[in-house]
């Protein structure tokens, strides 16, 4: 992999839906150049699938984010998969992994949260945030649930195929595709397998800032990402970053351990990555049964 690579990825990964074109202009290479390098991460096992997922927020979740040390002799693979509540798991080779655990609002997030890690005797709990923007009254139309629906499965299927599926002229679809999008109703995200990258160095931290102005004098490193996620109010951010050696890996951790205005910091070298998305089809089912009785 290379910088294009991971340029083409960030794109994507603020919105899947990207034309090959528009990235193309972006990254300084034409659109079937975009297109071979998007196949070359799929046909290698990189890029697994894309996903456009509604916003858990929009349909009443709080989304905790726990990091956490664990065994490595010990599968936690195993042990998260029998909880119902995981989103999105990163198992790390250094011990520390990160889970996004989803909660309807009126539970106790915090008890039901100890007592998964209670349950867990490999994995010991670092630190859990809550993350859930604050949403405007948004509704999901029964033509943004029949999209959402196709694109589960495939996320960068055309435009031009979803409207002949749904009977939708193409313009009906972008419209929609737009406003879920702008409005943040839906979430992008590219699902990678770090461990096929070869010739580059994938990692995750978990970094917390004194505070916003701080967090600000660190661009350089930001745009190193090619993810990022506030996980709540306060400069709380997972960050996937990248490099081409491990000197280069360790200068920037070591830079922001001791750099002023950074408040924690815990890296982790991803092994596996999990992603589930059952509330999508939790709510999909429900819609759809709702839809029936109207």
């Amino acid at each position: 992999m290379d910088e294009r690579d991971f340029m083409i990825l960030k794109i994507l990964s603020e919105n899947v839906l990207e034309s090959y074109d528009t990235i193309a202009k972006n990254v300084g290479l034409t659109g079937n150049a975009v297109r071979n390098r998007v196949q070359g991460m799929i046909d290698g096992g990189i890029i697994e699938r894309f996903c456009l997922c509604p916003n858990p927020a929009v349909l009443g979740y709080f989304v905790i984010v726990a990091i956490f040390e664990h065994t490595e002799k010990v599968d936690v693979f195993r042990e998260f998969n029998k909880i119902e509540n995981v989103m999105f798991l990163v198992e790390a080779i250094n011990g520390v992994g990160a889970v996004v655990l989803l909660f309807r609002e009126e539970e106790e997030w915090s008890r039901e949260v100890d007592s998964i890690f209670t349950s867990i005797p490999s994995a010991k709990l670092i630190s859990a945030f809550v993350y859930k923007r604050p949403v405007s009254n948004v509704k999901i139309e029964k033509t943004d649930w029949e999209i959402i629906n196709l694109l589960k499965s495939d996320a960068r299927e055309r435009m031009c195929d979803i409207a002949v599926q749904l009977n939708f002229s193409t313009k009906t679809v972008k419209r929609h595709l737009d406003k879920l999008i702008d409005k943040e109703i839906v979430c992008s995200a590219v699902i990678t397998q770090p461990m096929k990258m070869e010739g580059a160095i994938p990692y995750y931290m978990f970094i917390e800032f004194e505070d916003d102005a701080k967090m600000r004098g660190f661009g350089e490193i930001f745009d190193r990402c090619w993810f990022k996620q506030k996980i709540c109010d306060m400069p709380v951010f997972i960050m996937q970053l990248y490099s081409f050696s491990f000197e280069e890996m360790w200068n920037t951790i070591r830079f922001l351990q001791s750099a002023n205005g950074v408040k924690n910091l815990v890296y982790f070298l991803p092994y596996r990555i999990y992603f589930s998305d059952w509330y999508v089809h939790e709510a999909l089912k429900k819609t759809t049964e709702s839809i029936a009785i109207e």
